[in-house]
């Protein structure tokens, strides 16, 4: 993709990104964003991609959703996409596979020329895959159970998703997930734009 050079204080953005995400019946991963690419200086980041589908080898895809600095997931999603995934059937299940992908994506992220002043990696992520979700934070994946929300606004998505969806096994899981991101987007002034959504099929 092309588009206008970078501007180098670029490289110490902070997106403002709210993730809301939830687990179907039929293991269906939705995951929301809010739409907004300005970091937290006000300043346009073109190149944003708050929500990446990434091909599991054998697998199928998996989602991963970030919130932090631009930069750090940039270079996530680059290498990433150049190297690929860990490979499923070399991992002890899905739990094993999920923390491999988070040491993964925080040896990549330490790679970042913006790091935190303190030496740490100013990022979180949720993945999806395989009907299950996980929050990777500090090269660990932790189980997230049915139902997640992470960065700006994520206590008000959170909220949503539990009071639609905790004790409803029939809910409209896909309506559940973006309406707790527009909720996010009314509620939380560092969210904007609009709720997108994106669906990783079941079984």
């Amino acid at each position: 993709m092309t588009g206008p050079a970078r501007v180098a204080h670029h490289a110490v953005a902070v997106l403002v990104t709210l993730i809301a995400a939830a687990v179907g019946p039929r293991g269906e991963v939705w995951m929301s964003c809010d739409s907004d690419n300005v970091d937290g200086h006000g300043r346009p980041w073109p190149y944003a991609r708050k929500v990446l589908t990434l091909p599991v080898e054998g697998a199928g895809q998996a989602l991963l959703g970030h919130s932090g600095r631009a930069s750090v997931h940039d270079r996530v999603r680059i290498r990433l996409r150049r190297q690929g995934l860990p490979i499923p059937s070399a991992y002890d299940g899905p739990d094993d596979w999920a923390d491999a992908l988070a040491e993964s994506v925080e040896q990549l992220a330490r790679e970042s020329p913006s790091l935190a002043e303190d030496g740490e990696v100013d990022a979180r992520w949720l993945l999806g895959w395989a009907g299950r979700l996980w929050l990777i934070e500090d090269g660990a994946a932790q189980p997230a159970g049915r139902y997640s929300a992470l960065g700006s606004g994520g206590d008000v998505a959170l909220g949503v998703l539990y009071a639609l969806l905790e004790n409803d096994p029939e809910a409209d899981v896909a309506g559940a997930v973006r309406t707790a991101a527009a909720a996010a987007i009314r509620w939380n002034g560092d969210c904007r734009g609009q709720a997108l959504i994106h669906e990783l099929p079941g079984a």
